[in-house]
């Protein structure tokens, strides 16, 4: 469950590049909008989690079910990991270097 910064420059890649044909695009852009939706999720519990965790070491009781909070961040990160690191387009080296960059339509 790490994200490394090779990882992360993979996915900047895929969410920049721009690739010349419209089949190869529309990929690109399904695959980055599968990976905002799965980051966003583990942001989300992620933020949650954080919130009741703060509320419940300030030393009163919370409302909230920490444990319920921890059994949803726990696959909400290996998702979100698996999502970064699962970049096939970006993470090829010899895509990149082959595939120019074509212009973003306008």
């Amino acid at each position: 469950m790490t994200i490394s910064a090779p990882d992360l420059l993979a996915v900047e890649r895929m969410i920049t590049m721009r690739l010349p044909t419209a089949s190869h695009e529309q990929e690109r852009v399904e695959q980055t909008r599968r990976l905002v939706r799965v980051t966003a999720e583990l942001t989300r519990t992620l933020s949650t989690y954080s919130r009741h965790a703060l509320v419940h070491c300030q030393g009163s009781a919370g409302t909230t079910d920490l444990g319920e909070d921890t059994a949803r961040l726990t696959p909400s990160i290996v998702r979100g990991t698996a999502g970064l690191r699962a970049t096939p387009v970006a993470r090829r080296p010899d895509h990149h270097a082959s595939q120019q960059s074509a212009p973003a339509p306008m």
